[in-house]
């Protein structure tokens, strides 16, 4: 249940800021429009591994194995540090050619579109350590907490920005910058979390 309200706060965020872009215009519509389909390629080659992590840590919290445990977090944030650095030079490099399928009639569209992949493909492998971290702690059979950290780091950083931060340049480079922040923030707040659960079951099955 936390896992499916985690999903769902994601789309509920990303409507904030939809709604945000509607305010700059039918160009930066046709921009984001076309980036979201360009970025899902890269997002779903890295977001299976938050199942991997829920499905392997959890075996080996069944194990009573934490090599297991510690070996399948490092896999995956390596699997993710590559195929994201792959992924997001490709979308990058390639970026205006392929916005000129989804629209080859605007200049302006384009141009916005550029701006927003190289801050995104710079950025989403943050994206893809956050769901790693959240995979890991479900695993450990911590699910309410990530959900929170969800809440509060995705949902209310970007809320912030969208009402906060953005009115005062009302910049598309400005609110695309709201997506990495958000991420960062939710990592910081795994990380510990993730380490400090693990190290609570080692010390338990140590004893």
């Amino acid at each position: 249940l936390p896992a499916g309200i985690q999903g769902s706060l994601f789309s509920v965020s990303n409507v904030v800021l939809q709604s945000a872009v509607n305010s700059l215009g039918a160009a930066a519509v046709s921009a984001c429009a076309a980036c979201n389909t360009i970025e899902n390629y890269a997002f779903f080659t890295t977001t299976q591994f938050n199942q991997t992590a829920v499905t392997f840590v959890g075996q080996g919290v069944g194990a009573r194995d934490m090599k297991k445990i510690k070996n399948t977090v490092r896999i995956c944030i390596a699997c993710v540090t590559v195929i994201g650095g792959v992924f997001g030079g490709l979308i990058i490099l390639f970026r205006e050619p392929l916005l000129k399928i989804f629209v080859p009639d605007s200049a302006e569209a384009i141009a916005i579109g550029m701006e927003r992949i190289v801050v995104m493909g710079l950025t989403y492998i943050l994206c893809a350590y956050m769901d790693v971290l959240s995979g890991g702690l479900r695993g450990l059979g911590v699910s309410l907490t990530p959900m929170l950290i969800t809440m509060v780091g995705i949902i209310g950083t970007r809320f912030f920005w969208v009402y906060a931060v953005f009115p005062s340049h009302h910049t598309l480079t400005e609110l695309f910058i709201s997506y990495p922040v958000s991420w960062l923030l939710c990592v910081a707040a795994q990380l510990p979390l993730f380490l400090h659960c693990r190290r609570k079951l080692e010390r338990s099955l140590a004893e």
